[in-house]
């Protein structure tokens, strides 16, 4: 288990235990900042990837927001395989300067990793006493059933966004 790791490096340690503890974070999805989407899902279906909703405007960030999914199909073996992926592709809109200027040095990116946690409030603040930066206060998600969320910051791995679990 986690708790028997020989890991000497304590803050390493306590990152772990958040994720893997008695309060289980799984991955949602991972962002992709990107240039533009249609071109992107055309790459990523290369990769086995499929559309998994509608392009979404979010209104309140000035972004587009697209859901694809890795095909649950091993076209090869005609196998069913568990446990896919999920990418959300974001690009902004006309009006939205800091992910422009992002794109603009950086190129289309992975951008941050998303976890679903239970006790949603509880881990912002769990996190912000290990450190994490909460960059602005949780709201709600409309590319994402209105859930609520909340990124954060850390140095050392970067944005990281929380979803509620409803």
């Amino acid at each position: 288990s986690i708790f028997d790791l020989n890991i000497s490096n304590s803050s390493l340690k306590k990152f772990l235990l958040h994720f893997f503890g008695e309060r289980f974070m799984k991955i949602h999805h991972v962002g992709y900042l990107v240039n533009n989407i249609d071109d992107a899902v055309a790459d990523f279906q290369k990769l086995g990837y499929v559309v998994s909703s509608s392009l979404i405007f979010d209104e309140k960030r000035k972004i587009f927001i697209q859901f694809l999914e890795f095909n649950p199909t091993n076209t090869i073996k005609n196998e069913i395989v568990s446990g896919g992926t999920r990418i959300e592709l974001i690009t902004p809109a006309q009006g939205c300067e800091l992910f422009s200027k992002r794109l603009k040095s950086l190129g289309s990116i992975p951008y941050h990793i998303c976890y679903e946690c239970q006790d949603f409030k509880e881990k912002i603040l769990e996190l912000q006493a290990e450190g994490f930066l909460l960059i602005r206060e949780p709201q709600v998600a409309p590319a994402i059933e209105n859930r609520q969320v909340a990124f954060m910051y850390s140095n050392s791995i970067g944005l990281i966004e929380l979803l509620e679990i409803k």
